[in-house]
């Protein structure tokens, strides 16, 4: 979960007091106080909630949640009031999604798309050849193949799985806290706020989603398992079309005591899903599946699902809302000299491929964009770039790119004379244009470091660095795709040497700019870009210095809540001090020493051996060596030799500090010997241990 700055605070508070802005609503019983429209704070897009008992909501415990399903937290306390804002999803929930589905599919006109939706279910353990019936009262969720609803539900138990992994449960897990977008991607929303204290209407249909323990409020069953019920009554759903318990919510109670369970009509779902939905709702909690096991049964069920590419297309056609077929948007791509029938033809080839993208559809995507690999239409599109008089065309062709180069290797772009293309379209007025053309850039340069050097070659540097002025501040998302472009483009070359500071100098002074962003995503890629920058030439590190970099990182390090952040900060100042003495000394010399203990007992082994590191060339400075000999650390190093859980490579970073301080005079060889004795046993360790035996002699 992040925080947000000050001004950003200032900025939702504003919002707030303008409620007509907001929409700001009763929702729902479950969602009391909710936007309905997405407020956009520090670049990101969210919903906003007032909390109710907000005292009683632990924002700790959501503060490192990061899975790809699983919808962030926000959060701005403002004197009494406290406000969460959960991420936006631009499909809101599946009932929403499947709604909009079911518009499409009856408004469609049967000559531009034949689809056939009254097939008969027959019987076969392939599930991917099975269509279920349309229900009458509930949800048309044939608006919806069978096997894409199995992949959401796949995603809902890969969240809850996640969550689970971290104990935490949910228990209000409902369809409405199920967000879907665009390209697929499941957000699960909702954990962390459910209260055993709040009062239901005995008509909450929400209630329906509930297990007997949970409905109860029995603490002394209640765990992650009532999660698992809950799924089953939503996949039940999901798969038949109706409510469960409709006709009798008010006599739920009395139902869930009974064991009663939802009807399951013979043959109106395949077996193998059935079988999954009776065992998570089970009486017995304990029998009840894990996430896990569910995730992996549902995974198993997609990959033996036959990839059916025309049915496929005809599928994303239908759903896109396409206004021409597959063979039509080819035949304009490759022969039309008309530009607004190419800029049509092209437009459609975005909303194809930007549904869907999700991990599980991936493999069919890729196969789609190989398929238009061999149609032999990327040569034309990449064409299409230089046009410079067409922006609409530079873009939407610029976005198609972004998406086939998802789903094949960027080989096919390069060989076909992407990066000059490229070259010419960053240099559009049009910021979309630019800002496009550099996500296209920064998916092949983080693919393969065989791309850097030629980019550095055709002048992209200069080029990216003077176009980013362009845009506005306070578009976040474009400025971080922009330098997430630079921080690729000073790693590594194709000969595994790193650029001298004539090719990338351009790009430092905005990265040091960058360093201490309010924009976390970017400051995560201005951070890499710096780490990137320290090694090879060592005149980078001049620069850098030269630009007043280190007390930015510094501040990083000291102050910042955001451990990646602060991982990569320890890194550069690793590589930095190992440079020169006066960059060594300048970084102990203002590193706060409550820093230290912090360090070297963290929790997280990277953090730990990154501080060793840093701490080993701290000790390899005789003055700083001085300095630390009369802060009493070298016991605690010893400490940390001497713990048997401690991994490996924190103790080699230690070790050399040891070393280092036996070779200043600040401390005794014969006190080490027992040490190096224990730990010579590890091969790893025993060859940093035989430096001792050098240094004694001396």
């Amino acid at each position: 979960m992040d925080h947000f700055n000050d001004s950003s605070i200032s900025e939702l508070i504003s919002l707030l007091e303008s409620r007509d802005q907001l929409n700001l609503k009763q929702e729902s019983t479950d969602q009391p106080n909710a936007t309905t429209t997405p407020i956009k704070i520090s670049g990101i897009h969210v919903i906003l909630k007032r909390l109710e008992n907000s005292d009683q909501f632990d924002y700790g415990r959501f503060q490192n949640i990061n899975h790809s399903n699983v919808a962030k937290y926000y959060y701005a306390p403002k004197q009494e009031k406290d406000f969460l804002m959960i991420e936006y999803v631009d499909e809101r929930d599946i009932i929403t999604f499947i709604r909009k589905l079911s518009l499409v599919k009856h408004s469609t006109s049967p000559s531009i798309i034949s689809s056939n939706h009254s097939t008969p279910m027959i019987s076969s353990p392939n599930i991917n050849q099975q269509k279920l019936p349309p229900n009458q009262t509930g949800l048309d969720v044939s608006a919806l193949s069978l096997i894409n609803r199995v992949k959401i539900m796949e995603q809902v138990a890969n969240a809850m799985a996640y969550l689970h992994s971290q104990q935490i449960p949910h228990l209000d897990l409902k369809p409405t806290h199920i967000l879907l977008n665009k390209r697929g991607i499941i957000k699960l929303s909702g954990y962390g706020l459910f209260r055993l204290d709040r009062v239901y209407s005995s008509t909450d249909k929400s209630l329906r989603f509930k297990s007997q323990e949970v409905l109860f409020k029995n603490q002394n069953l209640i765990s992650l398992k009532s999660d698992v019920y809950s799924f089953g009554i939503i996949f039940w759903e999901l798969l038949t079309g109706r409510l469960a318990y409709e006709a009798n919510i008010e006599q739920l109670p009395d139902l869930l005591v009974a064991g009663h369970r939802p009807t399951i009509i013979p043959g109106e779902i395949p077996d193998i899903l059935a079988n999954i939905i009776t065992h998570c709702w089970q009486q017995d909690i304990e029998k009840r599946p894990s996430f896990a096991e569910i995730q992996k049964k549902l995974e198993e069920i997609i990959q033996q699902s036959p990839f059916d590419q025309k049915k496929y297309y005809n599928q994303l056609i239908e759903i896109a809302g396409l206004s021409m077929d597959m063979s039509s948007i080819v035949e304009v791509i490759k022969n039309s000299n008309d530009y607004h029938s190419i800029n049509s033809a092209v437009t459609n080839l975005v909303n194809l491929l930007a549904y869907p993208k999700s991990k599980l559809q991936f493999k069919l995507y890729e196969n789609v964009c190989e398929e238009l690999t061999h149609l032999d239409i990327i040569p034309r599109l990449i064409q299409f770039l230089y046009v410079s008089d067409q922006p609409h065309l530079q873009f939407n062709t610029a976005c198609v790119l972004t998406n086939i180069i998802s789903g094949v290797h960027s080989r096919v772009l390069v060989e076909n004379g992407a990066l000059p293309a490229l070259a010419h379209s960053c240099k559009s007025p049009i910021k979309d244009v630019f800002v496009q053309s550099c996500w296209i850039l920064g998916n092949i340069g983080e693919e393969s470091c065989f791309y850097h050097e030629e980019m550095l070659k055709i002048g992209l540097l200069p080029l990216v660095v003077s176009q980013f002025q362009q845009i506005p501040t306070t578009d976040y998302a474009s400025r971080e795709v922009v330098v997430w472009l630079l921080s690729n483009m000073v790693s590594m070359l194709s000969d595994k040497s790193f650029p001298t500071l004539e090719q990338i100098e351009d790009a430092i002074p905005l990265l040091v700019q960058y360093i201490d962003y309010e924009n976390h995503e970017i400051q995560l890629n201005v951070l890499k870009g710096i780490h990137r920058l320290t090694f090879g030439d060592k005149r980078k590190n001049a620069r850098l210095y030269q630009l007043g970099f280190l007390p930015k990182v510094l501040q990083v390090l000291t102050y910042h809540q955001n451990e990646k952040l602060v991982l990569l900060a320890l890194k550069i100042l690793g590589n930095f001090s190992s440079d020169i003495d006066l960059y060594t000394m300048e970084i102990a010399n203002n590193l706060d020493r409550s820093l230290y203990i912090k360090f070297l007992q963290h929790p997280d082994t990277d953090m730990r051996m990154e501080f060793g590191l840093l701490l080993s060339n701290f000790f390899a400075v005789p003055s700083i060596a001085q300095k630390l000999g009369q802060f009493i650390l070298i016991p605690t190093l010893f400490d940390i030799l001497l713990d048997k859980n401690e991994s490996v490579k924190v103790k080699i970073e230690i070790l050399y500090c040891i070393y280092n301080a036996v070779e200043m005079g600040l401390v005794d060889i014969n006190q080490c010997i027992p040490i190096l004795n224990q730990l010579s046993t590890n091969p790893e360790l025993n060859i940093v241990c035989s430096k001792f035996a050098t240094s004694n002699k001396k």
